[in-house]
């Protein structure tokens, strides 16, 4: 177990990991610059590392590692992949029912619009969920594949990079979290909850610019 106090910390274990030549390295948490530095050089020399990382999403994580002095050449060719995960409440299947949400909501998540035949659900609260409308937890995830090309690209404010990043083939938190909302297993109000807002109003006007684009060429 990592104990400071004695100097058993991420950073010396990775150390002692790689002198034993593994092919695959798990490390709990990149919490400061000699972590972020140790799991970096292990996958610059044939090794798979796995860890995790507190951010707000994957833009986030990428903007963490710059925070903690990763040079954004070296990170570029070591990073493989990037996963992000929000857990939100389930509308509790018992008393679900469909409900108007709040148009100012519907507008943030939405700015061209919901999809044609979109049907919101809510629960309105029952004994099976203590009346609170939601029973139960689900995942809300974005999965990237890094390309060292995209990694060196990316830079500027956070907006800027989610839009590049959505640009290369990344489905965003909200785009995943709109999905579940379609299918009625959970809420707008519990996405604006737990996503990033600076998220989802660079999904909203990617999403909106798309739509524009397509009018035009119709009309073209």
């Amino acid at each position: 177990k990592v104990n400071e106090a004695i100097g058993n910390t991420f950073d010396e274990y990775a150390r002692r990991f790689l002198r034993k030549d593994p092919d695959i390295i798990l490390i709990g948490e990149i919490r400061d610059e000699k972590t972020a530095e140790a799991c970096l050089r292990a996958a610059m020399t044939g090794h798979l590392v796995f860890s995790t990382l507190h951010a707000n999403d994957i833009v986030g994580a990428i903007q963490r590692l710059r925070n903690l002095g990763v040079d954004g050449a070296i990170a570029a060719k070591a990073l493989l992949a990037m996963i992000s995960q929000r857990l939100g409440r389930r509308t509790c299947a018992k008393c679900r029912q469909p409900y108007q949400p709040d148009p100012a909501l519907v507008s943030l998540f939405y700015p061209g619009d919901p999809p044609e035949g979109v049907k919101f659900m809510s629960g309105a609260g029952c004994a099976a969920c203590d009346y609170l409308g939601y029973k139960g937890r689900l995942g809300l995830y974005e999965y990237w594949e890094l390309s060292p090309e995209m990694m060196l690209a990316i830079s500027g404010e956070s907006r800027d990079m989610c839009e590049k990043a959505m640009r290369s083939g990344m489905m965003p938190l909200v785009v995943d979290g709109l999905r579940k909302v379609e299918q009625g297993v959970t809420t707008l109000e519990e996405l604006r909850r737990v996503v990033p807002l600076d998220q989802i109003r660079a999904v909203g006007q990617e999403q909106l610019a798309q739509k524009n684009k397509e009018e035009e060429t119709l009309l073209a």
